[in-house]
């Protein structure tokens, strides 16, 4: 199996009727006046491709956000390609507690810890910054 797609934004849309997605705000970047900041709400699209001998139903797959190395979210996606060579998948994530400034990983995981996709987004502090005190 492989990522042909991986991006987080606002939200996500796939219109079955005409076959077709609609991405809005998209996030690669994030500037925060003061932390700890809750992201309100993000969704994760994927767009899989798998060959012809992996299930139609992988097991083990995960959707794993890291923060600057720290792990903040792990769980498995059900995916189901019904026999289909490959699969959009929206995973919708909200109240994402980000702490400091740094670098959020989003990330595709196979069972075998494997990495194969990520989306990286840029977390930067816009607020005032510390200044030290007069000196008397």
């Amino acid at each position: 199996m492989k990522v042909i797609l991986l991006v987080c934004s606002d939200s996500v849309v796939i219109d079955q009727r005409r076959n077709s997605v609609s991405i809005f705000n998209l996030i690669d970047v994030l500037n925060i006046p003061i932390f700890p900041f809750v992201i309100q709400r993000m969704s994760v699209l994927t767009i899989l491709a798998k060959s012809a001998n992996e299930p139609s139903e992988p097991r083990g797959v995960q959707l794993v956000l890291t923060m600057s190395g720290q792990e903040l979210f792990r769980d498995h996606m059900q995916l189901n390609f019904l026999h289909h060579p490959s699969l959009r998948h929206v995973y919708e994530l909200q109240s994402i507690v980000v702490t400091a400034p740094g670098t959020l990983k989003v990330s595709i995981m196979l069972a075998d810890q494997t990495e194969i996709g990520t989306w990286e987004i840029l977390v930067t502090n816009i607020g005032p910054r510390a200044t030290s005190a007069p000196q008397a």
